[in-house]
């Protein structure tokens, strides 16, 4: 938690946002059952409404990831050649008023199911063999018009990558994903890019 409050400290957020942050994180790892609301209640001396409240603003999770990778290698604890991977994973839901529940394609299955699709950047340091998620971004069931769902993926790497800071983005040797058709937009921009089945 050292390492937390040190990147809370520096970044531009309010003093009530990086309090609350780090009992979030605490109560993440300090529970012994399920991590929902009411457990948050439960084992902190806040609301339960209070942890609604602020689940519902935003957060700049990006810059919360790179400030705690910086620190890493600040320390000697995360190299600094790095790779970021891209991956997708299908949560089975069994409802049907979930938002985001669509027909996604689910590789436990081997076919499409009814889920919800997590696309996943995750910064891969290949000295200590360690991953690092940087963010998470649902992918919507419903995609506007003329865009497909490689089109979302590419996006989601855009803004990753247009949010990392530049020290930690000139780490990145290559691009690791799923789908082939992001090739074309790594080469534009001069990023390795591996197809994860030739890698």
């Amino acid at each position: 938690m050292n390492i937390l409050n040190q990147v809370l400290r520096k970044l531009p957020i309010r003093n009530t946002q990086a309090t609350f942050l780090n009992l979030l994180c605490t109560l993440i790892l300090a529970i012994p059952s399920r991590i929902n609301y009411a457990n948050f209640e439960r084992f902190s001396h806040r609301n339960e409404r209070t942890f609604r409240n602020w689940a519902q603003k935003p957060i700049e999770w990006v810059h919360i990831t790179a400030g705690i990778i910086q620190a890493l290698q600040a320390n000697q604890r995360m190299g600094s050649r790095l790779i970021l991977g891209v991956d997708c994973t299908a949560v089975r839901k069994a409802g049907k008023c979930t938002p985001g529940l669509g027909k996604f394609w689910d590789s436990k299955l081997g076919k499409a199911a009814p889920s919800l699709e997590l696309s996943c950047c995750t910064l891969i340091d290949l000295e200590h063999r360690q991953s690092i998620p940087v963010h998470a971004l649902q992918t919507p069931s419903v995609l506007p018009a003329g865009e497909s769902r490689v089109d979302h993926y590419t996006s989601h790497v855009q803004d990753v990558l247009g949010t990392l800071p530049a020290s930690l983005r000139a780490q990145i040797g290559c691009v690791v994903v799923r789908e082939e058709n992001l090739r074309g937009w790594c080469d534009q921009r001069r990023i390795c890019c591996c197809w994860q089945a030739a890698c």
